[in-house]
């Protein structure tokens, strides 16, 4: 089956395409790169396998790049307008992708809400024999909001923004 791609940006000379179901695969992102690299004089591919997105930079159309691309079978370029997502999801995003960036570097030892719960600890602590007693300060705050958000069900908020849509 043929995968499908969608176009991220586009701005003068710079189109940047995605391919979700790709994401990781070397190999067809290495082919990708070849075929257009082959077929453009001039322009430049830059493929980025982990990101599942190709960047076109140069003289590209989307619609020159998916014609060559249905031609050769590599992926269907879907034209339609993305819907935009949440700002809760692309947060939760973005953290998921430094949580597991931080678990890798670590070799699973520790997560986003360790290095907060240690940095919260530490900083209590040095408060503490200080001798600063008073009310909780802002890390609290964002301490309580970051708990609330990461005990929050992504598809609960998906299930609320498709009765608006």
């Amino acid at each position: 089956m043929t995968p499908e791609a969608h176009i991220v940006h586009k701005v003068n000379n710079r189109l940047r395409i995605k391919i979700p179901s790709k994401r990781g695969d070397k190999d067809f992102f290495a082919s990708l790169e070849k075929k257009f690299s082959k077929d453009s004089a001039g322009q430049t591919v830059v493929i980025n396998p982990d990101t599942a997105s190709i960047l076109f930079l140069g003289h590209f159309t989307a619609k020159h790049i998916a014609e060559v691309a249905l031609q050769s079978n590599l992926f269907k370029l879907n034209t339609k307008k993305r819907r935009r997502e949440t700002l809760l999801g692309g947060v939760k995003d973005t953290f998921r992708a430094a949580d597991k960036s931080l678990l890798k570097m670590t070799g699973g030892e520790l997560d986003i809400p360790s290095v907060v719960f240690l940095g919260l600890i530490s900083h209590g602590i040095y408060q503490f024999a200080r001798g600063n007693f008073t009310g909780p300060p802002w890390y609290v705050a964002f301490w309580y909001a970051l708990g609330l958000f990461s005990k929050s069900r992504l598809s609960d908020f998906e299930e609320i923004e498709a009765d608006f849509l």
